[in-house]
């Protein structure tokens, strides 16, 4: 230790002693700070006490402040019973953590395991607003406000004609095939966004916004609860958590701003704002409470966010909600348990049940063929014969949020028709918005009600119900479904009415034109995202998964026309969200077909995900899905197969970091970063004689992973039972097969499915890992474990020899070489039986999958040198996907990833390929050489795979001159992103993956 960091550590305890007294003293002092330290009930201002302990994990400094009746105090020592106890690793984390100097994110600080916490983590969220606006006195003038529409479109306008990520060229064209009942050309080559200025302002309007922080929904939750309660009503009687939620929900949508955006061809949105930012307070929000005053102002995705709003947020809602969100009823409940603190510590684990429980897909064909007002008298006949108050009390839940939802549509009608009033007929431009306003106000007042008959009509449908569950469920993985098959039939309607090849012409650029404004208008919110979350997923949006292709319920082909008018839109538009996913069945899908997915995927550089519909349906059945069931699957969230209409699965309720158990079984359960015993002692590698075998320590890693695997299960079964009495879901409910029938909410277990998924990150790193230690210290001995190890510690550093040899000689998964795929299917096999073996507390199985998001990043930034010869803090590798260095050639990659048995990955995988042209190779050759190399990896078992079609110059110079890429995009694991919304670690892991021609 120098002598300048042993003099900081003495002063650390006086230096920010004097900070806290000082800024205690501001608050006292200044009116408007001192404002800060209340919160608003039943209209007034009144005292938000709190209490703060800060330490160093030695116990050498110790340190206060309490907020007790509108004043704030501040010393060394202790106090009693605190909000919060907030542990630092040393002296160096502490001074980060309160220093006005550091300006570190307290989020950051537990992400990095700098910082612990006991107590309620949403006090932490405040503590970081406090230090924020004493910081920042003007912050009020600093605000950015939301922007006019015009300026947004004219941004966006110029962005895109200067964009180098924009293509333009002559597309392929292809002959009606026989999967297409109207389309002479499948491909609609004739089509280019230039025919479409509608779509085409849309666009630039949507490249050209920033996100905006809306403040709907919080507030009218939260007055709701005000009024009626929550847990008690007024007269102390408790409240049933369906009706609570129903009763709330209604409010929501009854008192929600009927709005129809400008261009747009169907009625609502999500948000006030565009796009907006959506606020659950009963769920995560709260994370953002540090950042209210600073978020316009960060460097990535930053929010507009008035000064109106951070008032409302921080005195009204969130001081509402720190004991009644997700996270903190459970630790409330369970009284911290222990499986809570280790996800807590961000390296092992990552539970989206804090957040949310809505990947799955509705029922949207049965909405469309019978209309609410059916599913709402069904509930009525179901009601008045239930048996038990409880199951009354359910379907009266599921017709209060039915209710709500047709009342936004009726007064989404009035104001339509409202609109349409203030436009001059006389006008043609007017009068043409005004028959189009008009038009909206008719099918809102047939549609949600009764069943669609046309695709306009079913195009409302579908967005209308998307936003009403948005506003009950948080926009995370709440997905589309099959919307080609389920939208031919009301195209075919619409062309049957044509008379001639003109007007059936029309309807065909009408049809791609409805589908396009429907993608854009599903970009009208995002979710909130912390400063934290953009280490964990930047450039991540709702993921809406949305699925096309594959074979219907009896195994025929399901493409269509649709399929084909979906796909042009996403070429046209490239959009990120719709996640866009497509189903390829090697039997029953054309060639045609595959060829139009790769062309896509060479145009937008990354989209859609090809699944291989053969396994995946053979997976769902081999899950327990009928057969007619497991083939009517889409994909949620990133890429997760959901039986439409009738699953909860909740593919993505954890992200499990498996090269963790590897650093706790090379340190005997005690992992470095967290510096505690997390795992089982499963014994020092450096003692041969009990680690004489290989299989020996294999058992060491299958211990500990285990105990992360039990430990995670754990949390979400709890975290689940919070859902259960704080979040049930009745108009979900009422859109899911089985719950009616069950009179049981989703979250009860009332689907005709119920599983739970989680997505295994790092594991080729893993495998690769196991190789070497294999080879080298027990087949070679080449290396005994104590020199292994000191090589991890000093990061291969004074050990390249070693190093060389790992990365020269030992074979990699990926590589297809002897002993690698029994390698790999070891693991996959211990991961499926341990996660089978396990129950959820719906009652269904946990399966298991392997993609990252963009977690492989995030882990890897927090993990150690691994034995696979990978460095400390490099990314790990994608889902599935073999590292850079495994092979050169990329049949070698498809050959190992293929074999492994879909049935072992039940929750799906993402096997990423960067797949680029050659040197003025043409558009044609380059397409057929995608499609030659996803044909091959189809027809030998391959479950999934998903390009980037970008070179790694095209990326570098997109580093340097992020300006002229905004609307660049690529493939994560599983989801589309932007590849300047992302942080500069992940958009390094995306230019070092293997590139292939």
């Amino acid at each position: 230790m120098g002598v300048q960091e042993t003099v900081l550590d003495r002063t650390t305890g006086p230096y920010l002693t004097v900070v806290l007294k000082l800024m205690a003293l501001s608050f006292n002092r200044s009116p408007d700070l001192r404002r800060e330290l209340y919160q608003r009930h039943n209209g007034t201002l009144e005292p938000f006490d709190s209490s703060y302990q800060f330490r160093t994990a030695d116990g050498s400094t110790n340190l206060y402040l309490t907020i007790e009746g509108g004043r704030m105090r501040a010393g060394t020592g202790t106090v009693q019973n605190p909000h919060l106890t907030a542990t630092c690793r040393d002296p160096a984390a502490l001074r980060s953590f309160l220093s006005p100097f550091a300006r570190s994110d307290p989020l950051n600080l537990l992400l990095d395991n700098s910082l612990s916490f006991e107590g309620n983590m949403s006090y932490l969220a405040r503590l970081g607003h406090l230090t924020a606006v004493s910081r920042h006195r003007r912050w009020r003038r600093a605000l950015k406000g939301a922007e006019s529409a015009e300026s947004v479109r004219q941004r966006g306008h110029s962005m895109l004609e200067t964009s180098r990520a924009e293509k333009r060229r002559e597309n392929l064209r292809c002959p009606r095939t026989k999967e297409v009942a109207v389309l002479d050309d499948p491909y609609l080559s004739r089509y280019t966004i230039d025919d479409f200025p509608r779509l085409k302002a849309m666009r630039a309007e949507f490249f050209g916004a920033r996100g905006t922080v809306c403040t709907e929904r919080p507030r009218l939750i939260t007055e709701y609860y005000r009024e009626h309660g929550f847990e008690a009503d007024a007269e102390g009687r408790e409240i049933d958590p369906e009706l609570r939620q129903a009763g709330a929900l209604h409010h929501l949508l009854v008192n929600k701003e009927p709005l129809i955006r400008d261009r747009a061809l169907l009625p609502g949105t999500t948000t006030t704002r565009f796009p907006g930012v959506v606020i659950y307070p009963e769920m995560s929000a709260v994370g953002i409470w540090a950042e209210l005053t600073t978020v316009s102002d960060r460097g990535l995705s930053p929010y507009h966010i008035s000064a109106e709003d951070v008032d409302l947020l921080n005195q009204d809602i969130f001081p509402y909600w720190v004991d009644r969100n997700v996270r903190e009823w459970t630790r409330r409940e369970w009284n911290n348990a222990r499986c809570q603190q280790l996800d807590e510590r961000w390296v092992l684990y990552f539970m989206w049940k804090t957040a949310a429980v809505s990947h799955t897909i509705p029922d949207y064909p049965a909405v469309l063929e019978r209309g609410l007002l059916a599913f709402r008298e069904d509930a009525a006949r179901r009601e008045a014969t239930a048996a038990d108050e409880r199951a009354r009390n359910f379907y009266r839940a599921t017709q209060i949020a039915i209710e709500g939802t047709l009342r936004y549509a009726e007064r989404l009608a009035e104001k339509a028709e409202a609109m349409a009033a203030e436009l001059d007929p006389g006008d043609p431009a007017q009068a043409e918005r005004r028959g189009e306003l008009l038009e909206m106000a008719r099918i809102c007042r047939k549609v949600p009600a009764g069943p669609a008959e046309s695709l306009h009509e079913a195009l409302s449908v579908i967005l209308l119900i998307q936003i009403a569950l948005h506003m009950e469920n948080m926009n995370a993985g709440l997905s589309l479904g099959r919307l080609d098959t389920w939208l031919q039939p009301y195209f075919l309607r619409d062309v049957s009415a044509a008379q001639t090849e003109e007007e059936r012409e029309t309807v065909i650029r009408r049809a791609v034109e409805l589908v396009g404004s429907f993608l854009l208008q599903c970009n009208d919110h995002l979710p909130l995202v912390p400063g934290v979350g953009l280490r964990l997923f930047a450039g991540s949006s709702s993921d809406m998964a949305l699925t096309v292709g594959g074979v219907d319920r009896e195994g025929n082909s399901a493409v269509c026309d649709m399929t084909y008018i979906v796909l042009k839109a996403a070429e046209m538009l490239t959009l990120r969200d719709p996640n866009l996913n497509a189903r390829y069945h090697p039997k029953a899908n054309s060639l045609e077909y595959l060829r139009r997915l790769c062309e896509v995927n060479v145009i937008t550089t990354s989209t859609p995900s090809i699944h291989n519909d053969e396994a995946i349906i053979a997976t769902l059945v081999n899950q327990g899905f009928a057969l007619e069931d497991a083939r009517d699957w889409g994909a949620t969230g990133c890429v997760e197969p959901t039986s439409c209409g009738r699953h909860i699965g909740h593919t993505n309720c954890m992200l499990l970091n498996t090269v963790a158990a590897m650093e706790m079984a090379l340190n005997d359960g005690y992992h470095p970063l967290i510096r505690e015993q997390v795992g089982p002692h499963t014994g020092e590698v450096t003692d041969a004689s009990r680690f004489d075998t290989f299989d020996k320590f294999l058992t060491a890693y299958k211990e500990q992973l285990g105990y992360l695997i039990g430990q995670s299960v754990e949390y979400n079964n709890l975290l689940g039972r919070a859902h259960q009495y704080l979040h049930p879901t009745p108009l979900l409910s009422s859109l899911i097969q089985g719950c009616l029938e069950s009179s049981r909410d989703v979250i009860d277990g009332g689907a005709k499915y119920n599983s739970s998924g989680a997505a295994l990150v790092s594991v080729a790193d893993v495998i690769d890992s196991l190789l070497a230690i294999k080879q080298l210290v027990y087949e070679e001995k080449a290396v005994d474990f104590p020199t292994l190890l000191q090589a991890l510690r000093d990061d291969f550093a004074g050990h390249e020899a070693l190093h060389a040899r790992i990365m020269k000689r030992v074979p990699k998964f990926g590589s297809d070489a002897a002993g690698t795929r029994e390698m790999a299917e070891d693991i996959i096999n211990f991961i499926y039986d341990e996660y089978q073996s396990k129950t959820n507390y719906r009652g269904g199985r946990y399966t298991s999958g392997f993609w990252s998001m963009s977690n492989h990043v995030v882990f890897g930034s927090l993990s150690g040198a691994l034995p696979s010869g990978r460095k400390r803090g490099k990314a790990f590798t994608p889902g599935i996907t073999p590292s850079a260095s495994a092979s050169p050639n990329l049949l070698d990659n498809i050959r190992t990833v293929a074999a492994l048995d879909p049935l072992k990955m039940p929750n799906n995988i993402a096997f990423n390929v960067k797949l680029t042209p050659a040197p003025g190779e043409p558009h044609a050759e380059f397409v057929e050489h995608a499609t030659t190399y996803a044909k091959t990896y189809f027809e030998l078992g391959g479950m999934q795979m998903q390009f980037n079609m970008v070179t790694t110059e095209t990326l570098r110079d997109a580093m340097e001159h992020p300006e002229s890429y905004r609307n660049l995009m690529v493939r994560i694991s599983g989801y589309n992103a932007y590849f300047v919304e992302l942080n500069r670690d992940m958009q390094i892991e995306l230019i070092e993956r293997a590139e292939y021609r």
